[in-house]
């Protein structure tokens, strides 16, 4: 009986910290995608003209909300057709290089 106390308190701090970051994740997704609306207000890019994913399974870190349409939204193209490219790297991409890829 010696042991199961502090496990129990240690499991119990993991378990706070695990709901805090998920709290906050979620946060920073929703932050994500309003974001990304106001930059898709100021182009005329139509997500309906989307091509079909070349993925079907689900990515590791994956956002809340459609990646892929927000993001064709803004730049017109779908960087997820880049090998390698899911939906959770594809946001990363444009945070470090902005919304003209050309070059």
């Amino acid at each position: 009986m010696g042991m199961i106390g502090p496990c129990i308190f240690a499991l119990t701090q993991s378990l706070g910290l695990y709901d805090f970051y998920q709290i906050k994740m979620l946060e920073c997704d929703r932050h994500l995608e309003a974001t990304l609306a106001a930059l898709r207000a100021d182009t005329e890019h139509d997500p309906s003209q989307l091509p079909r994913p070349l993925t079907k399974t689900k990515q590791i870190s994956t956002l809340l909300f459609d990646v892929r349409s927000a993001l064709f939204g803004v730049l017109g193209l779908d960087l997820t057709e880049v090998h390698d490219m899911g939906p959770s790297l594809s946001p990363r991409l444009v945070g470090e290089c902005g919304t003209n890829l050309r070059a």
